[in-house]
Parts: structure tokens; sequence; C-alpha cells
């Protein structure tokens, strides 16, 4: 059994750039509920390289809050850094998988389940979640929650960066 934990690191805009530029593996997952150009950006890159992690009817019916994977490039990341200070319009991912592989991925970390088997809609992808997320969880929750597919989350504030990567090492 490995043993499993979190490293952060501080980064800067300008190493994420270089990082997209070279490499296809950074996505974005796009919280259109609080900023309307979110929506209008994600509806314009829909297909190959933007999918909602809604399926079917949720998908149809939650189109404006619902969020959405994308894949990144120069452009795009130029245009999330763009959005105005204190939108929180998402994260960045890292994965080494493709678009539709890691959509199914984070698909099931949409619902919170409950001691008492009730289940909620949960938003892990909101930057002010996620980093309460990843702070509080355990060895085991983390393992669910990266899975096989994800590298790093990551959550940007003006110029910083913050990448949280998962570690599993041999114990």
């Amino acid at each position: 059994m490995s043993e499993i934990a979190i490293q952060l690191e501080r980064r800067s805009v300008q190493d994420l750039l270089e990082q997209v530029s070279v490499t296809r593996e950074l996505f974005a997952i796009l919280d259109p509920a609080d900023d309307a150009r979110v929506l209008a950006k994600v509806k314009e890159l829909e297909g190959d390289r933007a999918v909602s992690l809604f399926d079917g009817y949720a998908a149809a019916k939650y189109v404006a809050i619902a969020p959405w994977l994308v894949g990144l490039d120069a452009e795009r990341l130029g245009w999330l850094l763009e959005t105005p200070p204190g939108v929180p319009w998402g994260i960045v991912v890292e994965s080494g998988s493709e678009l539709r592989v890691l959509r199914r991925q984070l698909q099931r970390s949409l619902t919170a389940r409950f001691p008492d088997g009730k289940s909620a809609f949960f938003r892990f992808y909101d930057p002010r979640i996620l980093t309460s997320l990843l702070s509080a969880a355990s060895p085991p929750e983390l393992a669910t929650i990266y899975g096989e597919h994800v590298r790093s989350f990551m959550t940007i504030e003006g110029s910083a960066v913050t990448r949280w990567a998962l570690r599993r090492s041999p114990s």
C-alpha cells in the first residue's frame, strides 16, 4: 500500500503559460454560475475541447450553471487570466488523459453522499471549496478525489498559482 499526501507548490502565471505552450495536459473546469461571460465562452468552445460535466437532461436543464471541462491552450488560458479578480471561474486540472476520459472521472466527484444515504450536488471545482476540501481530506478521500487521471489541481489568484499535486509513495 502506498502513502498518499498533497504537495503544495506556489507557481507564477508565467510558469503556467510556459507549461500550456508545450503540453496539452492542462484543462480548466469552468463554472458559469457567477459570470455569464464564462457560459458564452464555453458555448463558443463546445465540441472536441469543451464538454459539460453534466449529462443528458441535466446538461440541457442546467446549462447556465453546469461545470464545463475545457482543454487549455495559450489563448484559452490567456482569456481566463483576463477575468476580473474575485470571480470564481473555476480551477485548472493537470492530467495526461484525454478530455473524455478525464470527464468521466471528474463526474464522479459531482455528488457528495451523506451517512444517512442522501446525496447532494457538490461544487468541488469552485476554488473556494476545493482549497478547503484538499486541506481537510484524508488520504483515502484524496485518492478518490484525484482518481487515476488527475495529477494536480490548481487555483489562480491574480498572478499567483497554487498547485495541489498528489504524491503517492511506497509505505
